[in-house]
C-alpha cells in the first residue's frame, strides 16, 4: 500500500479521486487505491472525494457513505474505509475505545474539512 507523506505545517489535504473505473483518469475506482494515512490530525485536516458516483440525485455526501464502510481497530488501532470497489483507506493510530468511529463524516472534527463532490 501507498503511504501518504506528512506535511510539517498547515492544515494538510487529502484528496480521493472516485473515477469510474472505465475513466482513462484513473482514480480509486477498480481497486487502485489501498492507502495509509499515518499521523492524521482530524482537527485540522481536509479530506476531499471527488467524482463520487451519483446515485441519490445530488447528495453528494450520502452518496459516498453509501459507497463507504468505516471500520474502527479501537484505542489506538486503525480505522479502515473500505469502498464498495475495493479500494481502501487506513487512518494509522485513529482508532478509539469504544469503537466510535462508524461514518466516514466522523473522520473530522468539523463538517467543513470534509468536501465531496458528484461526477
Amino acid at each position: 500500500p501507498a503511504t501518504l507523506p506528512r506535511r510539517p505545517c498547515g492544515p494538510a489535504w487529502f484528496v480521493f479521486s472516485l473515477h469510474a473505473p472505465t475513466s482513462p483518469a484513473g482514480g480509486i475506482a477498480g481497486n487502485d487505491g489501498h492507502d495509509e494515512i499515518p499521523d492524521f490530525n482530524r482537527t485540522t485536516a481536509v479530506l476531499r472525494f471527488t467524482d463520487v458516483v451519483d446515485s441519490t440525485g445530488g447528495d453528494a455526501l450520502a452518496d459516498l457513505q453509501a459507497q463507504t464502510t468505516v471500520t474502527d481497530g479501537g484505542a489506538g488501532g486503525n480505522v479502515t474505509v473500505e469502498f464498495d470497489n475495493g479500494a481502501s483507506i487506513v487512518f494509522e493510530g485513529m482508532g478509539t475505545a469504544g469503537n466510535t468511529i462508524t461514518d466516514i463524516t466522523q473522520l473530522v472534527d468539523d463538517a467543513s474539512q470534509l468536501i465531496v463532490t458528484n461526477s
